[in-house]
């Protein structure tokens, strides 16, 4: 599943609400992919990978499973 800024304009409730909702739908079988702009959702998603896309390039900045940050530029390795 692919939500872009699912959660925008939304009071705590709402994305509350609406992350159970999208937890059901994804379910064990399936990947779930947020794009926004919030800083707060990783706290919804302590475990989740978080990627941040900035001047053309894509690094992991998840704290787990570790630290280290992975710049992803596209090319073959």
């Amino acid at each position: 599943i692919v939500a872009d800024e699912p959660l925008a304009g939304m009071d705590e409730a709402m994305v509350r609400s609406t992350v159970d909702t999208l937890l059901r739908l994804v379910g064990p079988e399936r990947g779930l992919i947020i794009a926004t702009t919030s800083t707060t959702l990783a706290l919804l998603f302590p475990r989740a990978l978080v990627y941040e896309l900035r001047d053309g390039v894509l690094t992991d900045i998840s704290k787990f499973p570790s630290n280290e940050h992975t710049e992803i530029t596209g090319e073959v390795q």
